[in-house]
């Protein structure tokens, strides 16, 4: 494996990829650090999870967690002591995301064997109502099957590099299978 290119930054994208550590190079919209930097030690815990501090202690111990942040304590556990701060909860359960070491502002162009990967940051990704759904969300291009991305803009019915209006072609669903396979 070459290289590990992050759709974005949220964990069900990109935990997972230090199994290629030894020979991958990670890249990332330079957004990524951003959202997955540590928030200040001194953040309150986000007002909907404040319910869950049945202690009032101001955070929210394993006993206390409900749904997911129960279901992923140990990825919001950063620090591994069995707690978790207002910090830790803001941050979100990333522990298992490994960060780029390459980023990219607008566009970044990959070439390997004649082949090409181009990622870049699309604002037309982001939802309307709200700009802060991921802003390290990219769009990615491979030509010629090399790959297939899947992230949460595709759908059975549309994929990014067309309108999601649009049917998917008999092409397009060849393609896709192809690549799938092919993994």
């Amino acid at each position: 494996m070459k290289y590990v290119i992050y759709s974005h930054s949220h964990w069900d994208h990109a935990s997972g990829g230090d199994v290629y550590a030894d020979t991958a190079r990670f890249i990332g919209h330079e957004n990524m650090l951003k959202n997955i930097a540590m928030p200040p030690a001194n953040t309150p815990l986000p007002q909907n999870v404040r319910v869950q501090d049945s202690n009032s202690n101001g955070q929210i111990e394993r006993a206390e967690a409900q749904g997911t942040i129960k279901s992923m304590f140990d990825l919001y556990d950063a620090n591994r002591d069995g707690v978790l701060n207002g910090a830790e909860v803001t941050r979100g359960p990333i522990s298992n995301v490994r960060p780029p070491d390459l980023t990219y502002t607008d566009r970044l162009n990959i070439n390997l064997g004649g082949k090409r990967v181009r990622s870049y940051r699309d604002q037309s990704l982001m939802p309307t109502t709200t700009r802060s759904f991921d802003l390290s969300m990219a769009r990615m291009y491979f030509s010629r099957r090399i790959g297939s991305p899947f992230i949460d803009s595709h759908s059975a019915r549309s994929a990014t590099w067309r309108p999601p209006w649009r049917k998917p072609s008999k092409r397009w669903i060849s393609n896709t299978f192809y690549a799938v396979t092919a993994l």
